[in-house]
């Protein structure tokens, strides 16, 4: 098949019959253009022979080089750049050249500033890109010591709100719990700022599955206080039964959940590898505006003593899954929904509609 530059050339080049017909300068004005024409069609051949090969396929995100053991803080990072509003705060957000005061190690900026750079290398970069500048500006000094994913985002946030209170905000709920004495029904309030809940994976035999939407329904279900538990009552002074109850009363943009797969019994702690099944959709039990929609699992592989953590993320803006494991991306299918290696979860709002 012609292509659109050998056709272009094919009309533009001049026939035998027209170089008689014309004078002297008349040839040698239209022979000089001839080079230029068949660059023309080389050119636009390549365009378009450009174009069909890169048809159908699409370029990965870039990955995080791991320095030792730092898979976890990896995850993490991936996991926030991929939430929009967090990522848009941070962007936008304008910061003196230095503030060595705010690391531990006196480096040349603020955690703040390092996770900016760390951002819009992640955008602009063709490579794999290293977290150094983050570690050394949380203090990490044995990057071969694996740590926990939860312990790792309480960090990060908590550093970075100290510098820009505003970066929490995306993260940030209301929890109020409710206490009611069953003797006088005197209420006890007590309100509180969470950035995630935590939300417990019932122990059992390994091929038994609980639901991630159940868990987070039984968290704010009201319970019975009685027993050796009893509430001491400041009213009837003294302890007597009561009932509990956690209420939301603001809801985040984005939410958090972590699920506890580690327990203490008989003595040692235990990762609990039972299977739960991860919602693609949530439902909290708050008046209006309670619908959210899963974007981000990060899985650990392991036990107590060690592992890996990947984190398994949906591009808003290419709208497909990628795997991210350290420096190695790749795209996927949509995971399976029961999982036993699933760790943290993040939900977008819905009620926030699309990202651009």
């Amino acid at each position: 098949m012609e292509s659109p530059g050998d056709g272009l050339a094919r009309c533009l080049l001049p026939d035998q019959g027209l170089l008689c017909g014309l004078g002297t300068w008349g040839r040698r004005l239209l022979l000089l253009s001839i080079p230029l024409i068949a660059m023309l069609s080389v050119s636009l051949s390549f365009w378009r022979r450009r174009g069909r090969s890169t048809r159908g396929t699409r370029k990965p995100p870039i990955g995080l080089v791991n320095q030792g053991a730092t898979c976890y803080l990896n995850s993490i990072l991936q996991c926030l750049f991929f939430t929009p509003e967090f990522r848009k705060a941070v962007l936008e957000l304008e910061l003196p050249a230095a503030q060595p005061a705010l690391c531990r190690d006196h480096g040349e900026s603020s955690l703040v500033t390092q996770l900016q750079r760390l951002f819009l290398d992640l955008q602009d970069a063709q490579a794999p890109v290293t977290t150094r500048a983050i570690t050394r500006c949380l203090g990490l000094r044995n990057v071969y010591e694996q740590q926990d994913v939860l312990e790792c985002f309480q960090t990060l946030l908590t550093r970075m709100a100290v510098e820009k209170v505003e970066l929490r905000q995306a993260f940030q709920m209301l929890t109020e719990r409710v206490i009611q004495c069953q003797v006088c029904k005197d209420e006890t309030r007590l309100e509180e700022a969470r950035l995630f809940l935590m939300v417990t994976v019932l122990p059992g035999p390994e091929e038994s599955v609980c639901s991630v939407a159940e868990a987070v329904q039984a968290l704010f279900r009201k319970e019975q206080v009685t027993g050796d538990n009893q509430y001491f009552c400041e009213m009837c002074d003294r302890k007597e039964d009561a009932s509990s109850e956690l209420c939301l009363r603001a809801l985040p943009s984005v939410l958090v959940i972590f699920l506890e797969r580690f327990t203490f019994y008989r003595g040692a702690f235990w990762k609990l590898k039972n299977k739960v099944t991860v919602s693609e959709k949530l439902i909290l039990p708050f008046p209006e505006k309670n619908c959210y929609n899963l974007f981000a699992v990060c899985h650990h592989f392991g036990d107590l003593t060690g592992g890996h953590y990947v984190a398994d993320i949906m591009s808003f803006e290419k709208r497909c899954w990628y795997r991210f494991s350290d420096d190695h991306v790749e795209e996927i299918q949509p995971g399976p929904s029961e999982s036993s290696t699933a760790y943290l979860l993040m939900y977008r709002r819905e009620s926030l509609g699309p990202t651009t």
